[in-house]
């Protein structure tokens, strides 16, 4: 079952990380590592702002490689904008957290299609993020398709798949009442944060 880390845990990611930071100016990676540790210690907002800088990097740097790097670049774009969209559904900036999602399924699966396949980052882990997301938008069938497209590339024991199917449950419960006319009000059961059902792994 996941535990979420303990704060020393989550400081001393933040410490190490923070280092690296300091040691490799302009470098995306350590900047990712920051990100996930202030995720971790439930500061998404300083999360983002860690992420557009890795983003920023990112991009000039494929710039400089993609003729003979390009899915290395793509690879690493689409892992900072999945995090990053952790981090924007952590701030309930869902609209945002669907931009990222999207763009980060479109680069895996280009990947994916080309060979460079990722198990620790899948177009599934970009497609449960969605799926939780558009949940918590109310956009109930939007949230099935692609909660139940994420569920059948997911592993049973991964966690983006514990909250991907929350979400499809729970909307498919309100679009039952809808459909009755009923009217009624679910009390959410609960679909996750996207930044969980995003999946992601380890950074």
């Amino acid at each position: 079952m996941h535990q979420p880390e303990s704060h020393n845990t989550c400081a001393r990611r933040w410490y190490l990380a923070n280092q690296q930071v300091e040691a490799q100016r302009g470098a995306p990676g350590p900047l990712v590592a920051r990100a996930a540790a202030f995720l971790a210690m439930g500061r998404p907002w300083e999360a983002v702002a860690d992420l557009d800088n890795a983003l920023r990097h990112a991009v000039q740097d494929a710039l400089l490689s993609r003729a003979h790097d390009g899915r290395a670049s793509s690879a690493e774009e689409a892992r900072i904008r999945l995090l990053r969209g952790h981090a924007h559904a952590a701030c309930l900036r869902y609209d945002r957290a669907v931009a990222d999602f999207a763009e980060a399924d479109a680069l895996l699966t280009a990947l994916e299609r080309e060979g460079a396949r990722s198990h620790q980052t899948t177009p599934a882990h970009a497609k449960a993020g969605l799926g939780v997301c558009y949940c918590n938008m109310r956009k109930w069938t939007d949230a099935i398709e692609h909660g139940e497209a994420a569920m059948r590339q997911l592993p049973f024991d991964d966690i983006a798949r514990t909250h991907v199917s929350r979400a499809v449950e729970t909307a498919r419960q309100h679009l039952t009442l809808e459909r009755r006319g009923t009217g009624g009000v679910l009390r959410r059961g609960g679909a996750g944060p996207a930044g969980d059902a995003a999946g992601g792994r380890d950074v």
